[in-house]
């Protein structure tokens, strides 16, 4: 393709039209620095300004990431709003070198400009994102869950993959992204271990009791451990309160053991708080975790509509594949209550900078 400057320059002359003083940026070079950046190129992020947007970069991003291509103010200055942009440009301090487009540098520069952004202004530019999704939005809820998403995102769109769950009737979250990023299904035997739910409570993950609890104990087996491991960084890549139940054997103590648990409520809080005492040791922050027991003689999957009588006790503890689901320990992230701040009822949170 030839050069455009000369054409410019042609125009100038044939309307007779004084010229100015011509100035060319550096050239940019395709992502991989090899060859000229072309509309025609393939297997890039974008380069129309139309189609960055509704990648969810903002303006102030995409402009920011434009100008120090090619031109920079120092040796250490980086974030500009476009009045600074006006103000501290100077043609003396353009690059001759070509610069490479560098998307990973987009998305850093879009999201240190969607941190600068104020709660109602982020809302605002969140809003069409969520309707694409066809996402009924709660203003209420979503006033509360922006400042949240706020400092994890780099771009808008990134704001539906976390938190488009709130606002739809079902969710279904990939098991393996849940249990967290170095886990794998075979490394935890997934299938056979773990469970992931939803419901209005939150997102459970649920660990089967052959790997929990022995009959009888709050002791921890060892083969709950490595799958705690694997959760941690799930706990501390997220925003919310995480309670941890402990479930009862649903079956009567044993005589030997009623000193130390006198009823199922006390043996099932003290597997939450084993849980949690292992959460703490491997790092979490206890201010994160609530421990909640779960009850006496309540199956885990009995029928809503009977009523939890001794008869529903021993037909939902007559087999042990019951009696095992009814020793499980469950791991909730909850979900913000409506009509309630995110978290209601639960401690709050500190704030990113101090965890």
């Amino acid at each position: 393709m030839a050069p455009t400057f000369p054409l410019h320059v042609l125009i100038y002359e044939a309307l007779d039209w004084e010229q100015p003083i011509w100035v060319h940026l550096s050239v940019f070079l395709n992502p991989s620095g090899k060859g000229k950046m072309s509309k025609r190129d393939t297997g890039v992020k974008g380069i129309y300004v139309l189609d960055i947007k509704q990648m969810g970069y903002l303006p102030e991003g995409l402009l920011n990431w434009i100008a120090l291509m090619g031109w920079s103010y120092d040796d250490h200055s980086e974030f500009f709003t476009l009045e600074e942009l006006i103000e501290k440009f100077s043609l003396q301090k353009l690059h001759p070198s070509p610069a490479a487009v560098d998307y990973k540098k987009l998305d850093h520069f879009n999201g240190n400009h969607i941190r600068s952004l104020t709660t109602s202004e982020l809302v605002d530019r969140l809003r069409p994102c969520f309707e694409r999704e066809g996402l009924v939005i709660d203003e209420e809820i979503f006033q509360q869950i922006a400042p949240l998403v706020q400092v994890r995102i780099r771009t808008l769109e990134e704001a539906v993959e976390i938190a488009g769950f709130f606002f739809r009737e079902v969710a279904e979250p990939e098991p393996s992204e849940l249990i967290g990023r170095k886990m794998t299904i075979e490394e935890s035997q997934m299938e056979e271990s773990v469970e992931v739910t939803t419901s209005t409570k939150g997102v459970t993950i649920g660990i089967s009791s052959d790997i929990s609890f022995p009959s009888g104990s709050a002791e921890l087996k060892q083969g709950i451990i490595p799958i705690l491991e694997k959760i941690v960084p799930a706990i501390e890549g997220s925003y919310f309160q995480v309670a941890i139940e402990g479930h009862t054997d649903n079956v009567p103590i044993p005589e030997d053991l009623l000193e130390k648990y006198p009823t199922n409520w006390e043996l099932s809080g003290a597997r939450a708080a084993s849980v949690v005492r292992e959460f703490i040791n491997l790092g979490v922050n206890p201010i994160r975790l609530q421990a909640v027991g779960y009850g006496e003689f309540v199956p885990r999957d009995r029928p809503t509509d009977r009523l939890i009588d001794e008869e529903l006790i021993r037909e939902f503890n007559a087999t042990p594949e019951y009696q095992a689901r009814n020793r499980r320990v469950e791991i909730t992230f909850l979900a913000p209550r409506r009509g309630g701040p995110v978290g209601a009822d639960q401690t709050e949170l500190p704030k990113e900078e101090e965890r």
